[in-house]
């Protein structure tokens, strides 16, 4: 017998910037959650665990805009302790005040 869980691995916040080609363009207060999909497994020798896909999603207040955001636009998020994500934020976003974003990819 399989389950799948979801674990949450870690939960960075703080204060970053948002980058457009490693210009920066924006001050963010940023709130992330780190996921990773289990894959548990049962059977008669016990049980057994397997890392399935992980998953990263978040929303970042600004602080100070230097620019318009664009919906179809990839933008590197530096997080306070030197890591980088490539994100970009859905078009129903853009009119408000904190945006939830999607990776791109892992920097």
């Amino acid at each position: 017998m399989q389950r799948r869980e979801r674990r949450v691995v870690e939960q960075p916040h703080g204060v970053g910037e948002l980058k457009e080609e490693g210009e920066i363009i924006a001050a963010v207060r940023y709130s992330l959650r780190v996921t990773r999909d289990v894959i548990i497994t049962e059977n008669f020798d016990g049980c057994g665990e397997i890392d399935g896909m992980g998953q990263i999603d978040g929303s970042i207040p600004f602080i100070e805009k230097n620019k318009e955001i664009n919906s179809e636009e990839i933008y590197t998020l530096s997080l306070i302790d030197g890591r980088e994500i490539d994100i970009s934020i859905p078009l129903s976003d853009v009119p408000y005040k904190e945006y939830k974003f999607i990776v791109k990819r892992r920097g």
